[in-house]
Formats: structure tokens, sequence, C-alpha cells
């Protein structure tokens, strides 16, 4: 299987999951469970799309192994997997599976890479980057850099693997939710057919900001023969952009940057009765301690299309992880169960956590769990590429660089997302 077979089969991949979900999505939109014929087309999808899944792991290995023959750059990652209808699994990436980030291994990429390491040790011009880049604002960095540091982040970041990422040009990127649904009702052959409830369209502009990244080093280390640009990058850049993000996905105020999902207000009134934007939330007896029947009762709060979806995953922190496994049922048994093979996520109540140090910790008046159908729930918004400025004037010795990208996310249906609350 050739490289671009394997991007074909990914595409095929993209075009049954998009199909997927457009169909629940239908379904939601009238308020009804998917008919029959409906469940069946999904069950269709679901085992082509492993059979696919099957093909691209095959040749991904072999490619994975070439390269760390051929060149022992970066790092092999593992994405997190996520539970698909029919049991079985497979990576996470809302728009369809991404390739997990490798070592680079062909030839042309380990061009790219050589040519923007002599970039950062400034014996190219910053103008070799690429053109049409704006000197005032930065250069674009190559798009084989951009793609890295962009698969770092989805490794790195929960939200990235989750929620619906999209691409933008402009920062004007904007989205239209469909809240209640269009009316419907019956009618006999011969009745008159009256007019019914228009659909409750909100739109959704994602706040947005400047993510940076200013790492430096000394010009020494910088020009030595054993400088690895694909370690600079993961070390200083991805690592960095990760936590920021995180950060501002969970908790940020939206000013000059994303909104968190724990900024937005919240209520115990149900889906039908709550204003667009507030987000439902349970609420604990204790200020300190979890109880199972609670957690039970939260993942529950969700309409059964929210929970049926694949993306349905719970984010906590690490602590509150910790205090979550070792909860029990009537009988006995955990609610707690790790995932089966290596890669596959820990299940809580039938459904994938992630944590997300970012959530909040058990304490009084706090969010410290979340369960979302995170593609509905949130949408994380790339505008343009990554720029950097190199600075080797400011401090005489040094080198810094400034790598910038412009960020954007926001909350899209609130009815997607419940929290639990802390008393």
């Amino acid at each position: 299987m050739k490289p671009n077979e394997i991007q074909s089969h990914r595409e095929k991949q993209d075009e049954l999951l998009a199909d997927s979900q457009k169909t629940l999505a239908a379904a939601e939109c009238y308020g009804r469970e998917p008919t029959v014929t409906e469940t069946d087309a999904i069950k269709a999808n679901s085992l082509e799309f492993n059979r696919l899944t099957a093909l691209i792991d095959a040749q991904e290995s072999v490619v994975d192994q070439e390269a760390m023959l051929s060149r022992s750059l970066g790092r092999l990652t593992e994405p997190d997997d996520i539970p698909l209808a029919d049991s079985t699994y497979r990576p996470r990436a809302h728009a369809g599976p991404r390739p997990r980030a490798r070592g680079i291994g062909d030839s042309s990429e380990r061009k790219v890479f050589a040519h923007f390491a002599d970039v950062l040790r400034g014996s190219r011009p910053m103008a070799a980057m690429s053109v049409g880049s704006d000197p005032d604002g930065g250069y674009l960095v190559p798009t084989t850099v951009d793609r890295r540091i962009a698969d770092q982040l989805i490794d790195l970041s929960p939200m990235r693997r989750h929620a619906d990422v999209v691409r933008s040009e402009t920062s004007d990127y904007r989205r239209i939710v469909n809240v209640r649904g269009t009316g419907s009702g019956w009618a006999g052959e011969l009745s008159t057919r009256t007019e019914t409830d228009a659909p409750d369209l909100k739109e959704v502009h994602p706040p947005h900001g400047e993510l940076f990244a200013r790492p430096m080093m000394t010009n020494w280390l910088l020009m030595d023969n054993g400088f690895n640009v694909e370690s600079f990058i993961d070390q200083n850049v991805s690592t960095e952009f990760a936590l920021r993000e995180g950060e501002a996905f969970i908790s940020g105020d939206g000013i000059n940057q994303p909104r968190g999902i724990l900024t937005h207000q919240t209520a115990t009134t149900d889906d039908d009765t709550r204003a667009f934007g507030t987000i439902q939330h349970k609420a604990a007896a204790s200020s300190t301690a979890l109880d199972e029947d609670e957690i039970i009762d939260l993942l529950y709060l969700l309409r059964p299309s929210y929970r049926a979806g694949s993306g349905t995953t719970w984010f906590m922190n690490s602590t509150t992880a910790a205090a979550v496994r070792k909860l029990k049922d009537d009988n006995g048994q955990f609610l707690w169960v790790n995932g089966l093979q290596p890669g596959q996520p820990a299940m809580l109540l039938g459904h994938a956590v992630a944590e997300m140090e970012a959530m909040d910790d058990i304490a009084a008046g706090k969010f410290p769990i979340a369960i979302a159908n995170w593609p509905r729930a949130y949408v994380v918004v790339d505008i343009g590429s990554t720029t950097m400025i190199r600075d080797e004037i400011t401090k005489k010795g040094w080198t810094s660089f400034y790598f910038a990208k412009r960020v954007g996310g926001a909350l899209l249906d609130s009815n997607a997302i419940k929290l639990l609350k802390m008393a």
C-alpha cells in the first residue's frame, strides 16, 4: 500500500464518519431515535471503518519501523482510542483518524527539517521558509513543521483529541447551532396541515487570541552539530502550546483567548427550559467527597442521542481520577474499568475517560467532572498557520524564537455537556 493509498483510506473514513454523524444529527433534530434503516447504515459504516483501520495500521507499522531504522528522530506515540458502537476501538480525532505522531522518515521531510534547522541557526535566511510571508508578523513555518506541531498538540491536548477541530483562514469563523429543532405533527390524508414552529438557530462566534511560545538558547548550543530541531519543537513549542491551550479550553475568559467550558453559567434546570449557553450541572451533596450515585445521575442527564455518540467522554484531572477509581457500586464492583489493551482508554460507566489537568479539583463550589459529547459540545478553531520570528540581537550570545498561532474555542451546544458541581 502506497502513502497516497493510505491517505485515500483516511479520506474514506472521514466520509463514513461524517455520514454517520449526519444521520445521528438528523434524528436529534427531530427529537427521535435513529430508525432501523439508519441504525443498519451506521453499523455498516462502522464495519467498513474498522476494515480500513486495519489496512492503515498494518501499513503504518511498516512505515514506523522503516523510519526508526533509517533515522531516530522524534518519538512514536499511540493516540488515545475511543470505543465504537460495536465495542471495537479506533484512534480518536473528530474529523476521522489522524496519523500518529512519528519520526521524520522520508527524505523530503528530512530535507524540510534540515532546512528549517539552518533557518534556526541563522545560516539560511528567514525568507527561505515560505513565499509570501509577512516579515512584520513573522514568517510562516514550513507546512511539514506546522503539521508536526499540530500532531503533537493532538497527542498532548485531550480537547483537541475529542472536540470538533476546524481550520479557518480568517478570524470571522461562525457556527450555526440548531437548539430546538424543526417543529412537526400528525395529520390524516385529507387533514389540514398547520404551520409548525421554525427551528431555533443560534450563532456561535468563537473568541480567539494569539497563542505564543518564546524559547531561547545559546548560540553555541544552536550551532552544535547535535542540535535536533524535531526535539526542539516538541519540547519548546508543542508542549507549551498544549499547556496554555488546555487551560484556556477549560477556564479561558474569552478575552484574547478561547472561552472555557467552566466560565459559562450553570443551572440545574433541564434542556427544555434552560437558556442557550447555560450548562446543566448535577449538585453534589458534599464539598469534598464523590458519590457513585451522583456520577451515574450526571451521565444520565445527557439525552440518549448525546450519550450514543462516539465522542462522549469524561473529563477530569488526575487527582479526581484517583478518587473516582476507588468508587464501587452496590455489588462491590468498581465503576472504573481499565483499558483492556495498551492504548485503549479507561472506561467509566461505559464511556472513555480523558485526564484534563486544567479541570477543577474536588472542592467547595468547584466543577471537577464533565461528561460531554465533545464534537457537539465544543469547537476549536485554528486560524491561519504557525509563524516564527528569530531574534539574535536583543540578548548577545543568545537567540530567541517567537512562535505564534491564532487559536479560538467556544461552547457549541450547551445541551451536549453536563457538569458535576460540589456543594
